[in-house]
């Protein structure tokens, strides 16, 4: 836990802000209560001690699952189940190794394979079609430069050392 959470914890164990059951994160705003979680990557929430003290953030999962499921170690990570970084319930946070949060997030959810991968130049479809196109008798080079990418691509492609999960 870093000084930021302690201090957003110790404001929250005043009443200052509240996290409710369903890990929304509430503060008083003129006799009521109002959402404090800001939209981002992640859902955030901008606090500071008293009037005239600095601005402080903190990731609104990452407080949400120390209120609700306890210290989080050194080195650990708070894992969405869902995939879904805006759902902060406490039922879908846990609280994971930085390897088990990347594995879920690519065998379970997906992610950062094909397609979706950030870096990816080609369609699952057009993976497919590399693949046929390599039982032909179509040069690789040719294959290559019909989809914008390097021969050796279109080997790996063949070869099922990338694109495995595409049949």
């Amino acid at each position: 836990m870093n000084p930021h959470e302690q201090l957003f914890l110790r404001l929250v164990d005043h009443n200052e802000y509240h996290i409710d059951a369903d890990g929304r994160i509430w503060k008083p705003d003129g006799g009521k209560w109002k959402r404090a979680e800001k939209l981002g990557r992640y859902k955030q929430v901008m606090f500071r001690e008293g009037k005239g003290e600095p601005w402080h953030y903190v990731y609104a999962h990452r407080v949400v699952a120390l209120f609700h499921l306890g210290d989080i170690p050194d080195g650990y990570e708070i894992n969405h189940k869902d995939g879904k970084k805006h759902n902060n319930h406490p039922a879908n946070l846990e609280i994971v190794t930085k390897s088990q949060n990347a594995t879920h997030s690519v065998r379970v959810l997906r992610k950062n394979r094909g397609e979706c991968h950030g870096m990816s130049k080609i369609t699952d479809e057009i993976a497919r079609t590399i693949r046929r196109l390599c039982c032909t008798d179509m040069p690789r080079k040719d294959i290559a430069a019909r989809f914008g990418v390097h021969p050796s691509c279109v080997s790996h492609i063949k070869a099922r050392r990338t694109w495995k999960h595409v049949t």
